[in-house]
């Protein structure tokens, strides 16, 4: 591997530092991010800077960036995550596909699923050095984007400078390497902000709106096992059951910085903590066999007031709620 932020400060590549290291989100004691144990507070300084490649050569699904040496970019692949990048693994290359021009690229390995956390703070926020390349610059992006994630570039005015990835081997004239702005699962100020100031004001305002939101899980794992029986507990105190896929991004926008308070079991759901109002209060309930304080970081970025519940998980980290520990939780 090669790092291309050591190259940039020793005058090897051409580029910027915009930012040497962040803002530091403190994990106070007994947090969800201590009890998780995945140092979520402790990548720091991240930098943001971008780097200029001529003839760069991208390699895999993730259009992994490759000098002539055949080094990998370690910052491309979240620097010691480099073992989740397919890219790293690909040994024999096809013959590349020229592309003239200027090009970025938001890819990243667990952009590539299309899950609504992973695009919103690991890819998107890449785009923030955009208006720092040349005004022609193009964006390689996966090869299928679901609604939310083409409402997104639609929304930055960026939709017409997109192209999906559908080879493995490109070779770029001119390619700028916008460093992903923080460790995945690790949410920090200078993406929040960006995505703030820039989708916030395309909210839905003919969207629906609650003042409490119970965030509906999909998916087979990480759930609530005993769901019924909490859906019909929070309704009873006046909060409305949501499922944001089932919404467009301008709504989930408009639904979530109305809110006054947000409940539910950890997902991709929480991201929308993104466009809250400061003080929303948000409650976390996790199985103790799955902790990860990403949205606790993300809470902290939007000076929420972030609660939790941890309670036994099975083996595919669902859990039974107990109702008096979460009616403690659930705000007045």
């Amino acid at each position: 591997m090669f790092s291309a932020y050591a190259e940039l400060c020793n005058n090897k590549l051409k580029g910027e530092v915009v930012l040497a290291g962040q803002e530091t989100l403190t994990a106070r004691a007994g947090s969800l991010r201590k009890l998780a144990r995945l140092e979520q507070d402790k990548h720091q300084p991240w930098p943001i800077f971008w780097t200029c490649h001529e003839q760069a050569r991208l390699i895999g699904p993730t259009a992994l960036l490759v000098d002539g040496r055949k080094l990998a970019c370690q910052e491309a692949m979240f620097n010691y995550h480099f073992r989740g990048d397919l890219g790293f693994y690909k040994i024999r290359w096809s013959k590349p596909v020229q592309l003239e021009g200027e090009w970025t690229s938001i890819l990243s390995c667990w952009g590539l699923s299309g899950n609504y956390y992973h695009w919103m703070l690991d890819n998107l926020p890449r785009l923030a050095l955009l208006n720092r390349l040349p005004a022609k610059t193009r964006i390689i992006v996966q090869p299928t984007l679901k609604p939310f994630q083409i409402d997104s570039l639609r929304m930055l005015g960026v939709e017409d400078k997109v192209r999906p990835l559908r080879e493995q081997h490109l070779l770029v004239e001119r390619f700028f390497f916008s460093a992903p702005t923080a460790m995945t699962g690790c949410p920090n100020p200078y993406a929040v902000r960006f995505l703030r100031e820039r989708l916030l004001p395309h909210a839905d305002a003919n969207g629906p709106t609650y003042e409490k939101i119970f965030i509906r899980r999909q998916g087979r794992t990480r759930g609530i096992l005993n769901e019924a029986e909490v859906m019909a507990f929070v309704q009873e105190r006046g909060w409305a059951i949501v499922d944001p896929e089932s919404l467009s991004l301008a709504q989930q926008i408009n639904l979530f910085q109305n809110a006054r308070a947000v409940c539910g079991a950890h997902g991709a759901g929480f991201t929308n903590l993104l466009w809250c109002k400061p003080a929303v209060v948000a409650i976390e309930l996790l199985a103790d066999n799955y902790l990860n304080g990403c949205y606790e970081s993300l809470a902290d970025c939007v000076s929420a007031n972030h609660r939790f519940l941890v309670m036994p998980g099975d083996p595919d980290q669902r859990s039974v709620i107990d109702l008096k520990q979460l009616a403690a939780l659930l705000p007045k």
